[in-house]
């Protein structure tokens, strides 16, 4: 949302409605520039390495650089359950290696319940 203190509607359009041919144009042109970034996209994505699932290390562990504490534990409210998974799968994208498993996860995760 906008901090804007102007909340008046805008005025409405009164000019003459555009041709068909100029509609088509614009969606024409709107198609060509989802396909270009499509296309960058996939150009990306491929050239980025693919070896997330190789077993290879994927560098350390950014929680441990940080020497972040373990989330708090879950306190059986129910208005908490949704922050508590929140900050469960924050703590799990930064320790990627130590916490690569679901088994792993679910062992670092049940003291806190």
């Amino acid at each position: 949302m906008s901090s804007n203190a102007n909340t008046r509607p805008a005025p409405p359009y009164t000019g003459a409605p555009p041709s068909t041919a100029k509609l088509m144009a614009e969606v024409q042109q709107l198609y060509n520039t989802i396909r270009n970034l499509q296309t960058q996209v996939n150009k990306q994505q491929s050239a980025a390495p693919a070896n997330n699932n190789t077993g290879e290390p994927r560098g350390c562990n950014l929680g441990e650089a940080l020497k972040l504490p373990k989330p708090e534990p879950f306190k059986g409210q129910a208005a908490d359950i949704i922050p508590f998974l929140t900050r469960m799968k924050g703590y799990f994208h930064l320790f990627l290696n130590k916490l690569d498993t679901a088994t792993k996860k679910l062992l670092f995760t049940a003291p806190l319940i």
